[in-house]
């Protein structure tokens, strides 16, 4: 049995008893929710409370759900929902980012059907048109609404592949919350 000290705000040293680190070849881990690997030594982490007085370590109360995660990634993945709640708001504000510039295209396309369909363009009328304006009205607008519906459909298969590989590392509970700390696993 071996004991390494953790260093606590450069002040207070704590035995760390073997139960809290795995040693294999002479590389050491620590393999608690209280201790974190700091250069050589193991230092308190913010995941876990440790009692030196009974030597046991309680997960930290604070720590996010797994299944409460998946759920929000499973009905609002594309808002960030999930991302947001465990604290990763890097990740979340590039879902939710995703997501708007999604549906500009598509916002984009119906001001040019509005604008096509029922305005009359410099002339001053109800919104009919004909001749040769109705024609490249129609052309413009056909036109318009494949590349658009390209692009939508580009980044909506994006947005659904991440909707999956989020879905995949919040069952298999391997992301980590803001704070570098395990999701409490529930599923």
């Amino acid at each position: 049995m071996y004991i390494v000290t953790a260093e606590y705000q450069k002040q207070t040293l704590v035995a760390v008893p073997s139960d809290y680190i795995k040693c294999e070849s002479y590389n050491c881990i620590c393999s608690s929710n209280c201790f974190k690997l700091n250069g050589f030594i193991c230092d308190f982490s913010v995941c876990g409370q440790y009692s030196n007085a009974t030597n046991i370590c309680t997960t930290a109360s604070d720590l996010k759900d797994q299944k409460t995660a998946f759920l929000l990634s499973l009905f609002l993945s594309s808002t960030g929902a999930a991302n947001f709640y465990i604290g990763r708001n890097d990740l979340a504000i590039s879902q939710l980012v995703m997501t708007v510039v999604m549906l500009v295209p598509v916002v984009v396309f119906a001001i040019i059907c509005c604008r096509y369909l029922f305005c009359n363009t410099g002339r001053g009328g109800g919104g009919h048109m004909g001749g040769l304006d109705a024609i490249g009205s129609v052309l413009i607008m056909m036109i318009s609404g494949v590349v658009i519906l390209i692009i939508t459909v580009i980044l909506a298969l994006i947005t659904i592949s991440w909707w999956i590989a989020d879905l995949i590392v919040f069952v298999n509970n391997e992301r980590t919350d803001g704070s570098g700390c395990p999701l409490t696993a529930s599923l």
